[in-house]
């Protein structure tokens, strides 16, 4: 299995079709899988699941993963990778400041997207934004080709994984209209 990544980084978020400055929050974050998850996904084939966790500390981290059951009020809040849709690069050419944009959804009882937001995260160094690139668009790779949370073209979640028509975006896109305040 994957030891997961984990560090300090600035994070935000914002409506997918709104284009106002992006209040950016610096928290400690982990990109890990969970051995059994909530047993919400029955149905899928192993009970591993990959989520990207927001904590206020790395004691907070620590404490949490340390149980086999972890203390869910020390999670600030958790990403499962497969409810990101797409993973971008951005690059602001005001700053030169490289940051990472995951377009997530946003899904009712049923599993079935009802709207999606953007989550942006800001590493410190273009080395540690280099890791969390990688290992993002690695894993939510990974849950899209698996068949997990993919989704169909009419939006619902699909099962079968395969022929689904899910693009996948690569390279750097310059941004506009995206303030990332620190």
């Amino acid at each position: 299995g994957t030891q997961g990544l984990s560090g300090w980084l600035s994070h935000g978020s914002a409506s997918a079709v709104d284009s106002s400055p992006v209040s950016m929050v610096t928290q400690y974050l982990s990109l890990c899988g969970s051995g059994t998850g909530s047993g919400a996904d029955d149905d899928s084939d192993s009970a591993k699941t990959t989520s990207l966790y927001v904590f206020n500390s790395a004691q907070d981290h620590r404490e949490y993963f340390a149980g086999a059951e972890g203390d869910p009020s020390l999670v600030q809040h958790r990403v499962d990778v497969g409810d990101i849709l797409h993973v971008r690069e951005l690059l602001d050419e005001r700053t030169g400041l490289r940051s990472i944009q995951m377009e997530v959804a946003s899904r009712d009882d049923s599993g079935t997207v009802t709207s999606s937001h953007v989550k942006v995260i800001q590493a410190s160094s273009n080395d540690e934004h280099t890791q969390w690139l990688v290992a993002l668009r690695g894993v939510v790779e990974e849950a899209q080709s698996a068949g997990t949370s993919m989704l169909d073209r009419d939006g619902s979640a699909g099962r079968a994984g395969r022929g689904v028509g899910v693009k996948k975006h690569h390279g750097m896109f310059v941004a506009e209209g995206i303030n990332l305040s620190g």
